[in-house]
């Protein structure tokens, strides 16, 4: 069974205490606690953790086929959010609407790790689906830490007619991506009309290590994204294959750009 949190409103997860990997929680693991319903709270600034248990398999909020209207998106306020085993986190439009914001702010962290032998990926997603009219709304990130691992994910892409999202991650300690995972705004299909979001990471540390990637292509006629690193204490380490790129469909080749900026002043303004 797929639990969504809610269809076509907003899904609010604020300032949540749910451990379903704790014995605590153990009375979760067979419930509908978590199905269909639109607003839960319990107490301040404690972790989340979405393990993929029975009965609690993601966090939705989109516009189902067939029906008009906008995702209310998904917030999340918390000190750290694991997204594991299969676990999502995902707005979507597959009628005529846009697909709502994923805001997530997590004071210390947030990790997000592909364990499943599942064919559905782990992550954080924004998604417009085939024959969908609408804009993906993107994700944003607030967090001291993201770990990204395993083939999980953070994307936002377009199947139908509208934009792929925005992803931005802002004033982050580090960022870690792990053995083919990555960080993407895609425009999906050939069939697809819309543009790549662009992607937007501030950090202190920037590590993608085994095949890992930062990516903005798009596979129909419409542009690319474009891909923006600010890494304020100039600390990045590039191992393996790293595929950062983007594709201008105005030209018949791939673009590749990953521009670094720091907090050092130029030679310029040293005189």
């Amino acid at each position: 069974m797929t639990s969504e949190l809610i269809e076509g409103g907003q899904a609010i997860v604020a300032l949540l205490d749910v451990s379903v990997i704790d014995t605590e929680s153990e009375a979760l693991r067979n419930s509908d606690l978590l199905h269909s319903f639109s607003e839960f709270n319990i107490e301040e600034l404690q972790p989340v953790y979405f393990a993929n248990p029975t009965g609690i398999d993601n966090i939705i909020s989109r516009v189902a086929s067939g029906a008009e209207g906008n995702s209310g998106g998904i917030e999340i306020e918390t000190s750290s959010l694991q997204l594991t085993n299969g676990a999502i986190a995902i707005t979507s439009s597959a009628g005529v609407g846009d697909a709502g914001i994923v805001n997530i702010t997590a004071t210390n962290s947030v990790h997000l790790d592909e364990k499943s032998n599942t064919e559905i990926p782990n992550g954080i997603f924004s998604q417009v689906a085939s024959g969908a009219k609408g804009d993906s709304g993107g994700i944003e990130l607030t967090t001291a830490s993201l770990e990204v691992t395993n083939g999980a994910r953070v994307s936002t892409s377009t199947f139908g007619v509208g934009n792929a999202g925005d992803i931005s991650v802002g004033n982050a300690q580090s960022i870690f991506l792990d053995n083919n995972s990555f960080i993407a705004t895609v425009v999906e299909s050939t069939s697809a009309v819309g543009i790549g979001g662009e992607i937007n990471l501030q950090t202190n540390s920037l590590s993608l290590e085994n095949n890992s990637r930062i990516l903005a292509p798009s596979r129909a006629t419409g542009r690319g994204g474009s891909i923006n690193v600010s890494i304020f204490n100039n600390k990045f380490d590039i191992d393996d294959t790293v595929e950062i790129k983007q594709l201008d469909a105005d030209s018949s080749q791939e673009l590749y750009q990953l521009l670094f900026t720091t907090d050092e002043p130029e030679e310029s303004d040293k005189q």
